[in-house]
């Protein structure tokens, strides 16, 4: 977050979300008009700071059937607001629940994400790994090197840096999967095997998964 807050386009942007959520809670009080009446007639009106005589009805004019474009824009943002908290709540309830469940009958997994990363000289982010232990085991999430990084020795340095993480979080296993267009030879020749896969998934490919006795 810090690192963001010195972009000014962050910035500039936090700034108009929080404006636009502050319109949207407050919508009724602020616009008479609606958001989906349409009034072909005042179709295209400019906004107020191109100076057009009707700005001061519709402050960021109208659209091609003469709808307020200003009443769209928080009314959007409300319904947008309402689908985010709506959602939250329904994944919390439903999350929540379902690790209550899981605890009850496996204990507490005592999961935990960490990540490796690998810079260029200039500090630029270009790579890593995304891992996470659970129940003695570790599961590598997401790994990437751009192309002109590959074969050198450091996808093998992230996963073994990965893998040190977990037995040190007292992990025991490790499993994962990838596709056949993927890294399928590269994590074999770590010591993974394939236990399962789908085909045609995506079409034309397989999906496959893969554990290690750590």
């Amino acid at each position: 977050m810090p690192a963001a807050w010195a972009m000014p386009a962050f910035r500039i942007g936090f700034f108009v979300f929080l404006v636009l959520v502050a319109f949207s809670a407050i919508y009724p009080e602020i616009s008479t008009a609606s958001a989906t009446k349409m009034v072909v007639k005042d179709k295209f009106i400019a906004p107020l700071f191109l100076g057009d005589k009707w700005a001061w009805a519709h402050p960021l004019g109208t659209d091609q059937l003469g709808r307020d474009v200003f009443t769209r824009v928080i009314y959007g943002t409300r319904i947008v607001m309402f689908m985010a908290l709506f959602s939250t709540f329904l994944a919390t309830v439903i999350g929540g629940g379902l690790h209550q469940f899981n605890v009850q009958q496996a204990g507490e997994p005592h999961g935990k994400t960490f990540c490796f990363g690998v810079f260029t000289r200039e500090q630029e982010l270009v790579g890593g790994i995304i891992a996470e232990t659970h129940w003695e085991w570790l599961y590598i999430s997401l790994m990437f090197l751009p192309e002109d990084l590959r074969g050198q020795g450091f996808g093998q340095r992230l996963l073994s840096l990965a893998e040190a993480e977990a037995r040190s979080r007292g992990a025991k296993h490790a499993y994962l999967d990838t596709f056949s267009f993927q890294a399928l030879g590269f994590y074999q020749k770590y010591g993974y095997e394939v236990i399962g896969s789908l085909q045609d998934f995506p079409p034309g490919h397989q999906r496959y998964y893969m554990q290690k006795e750590l």
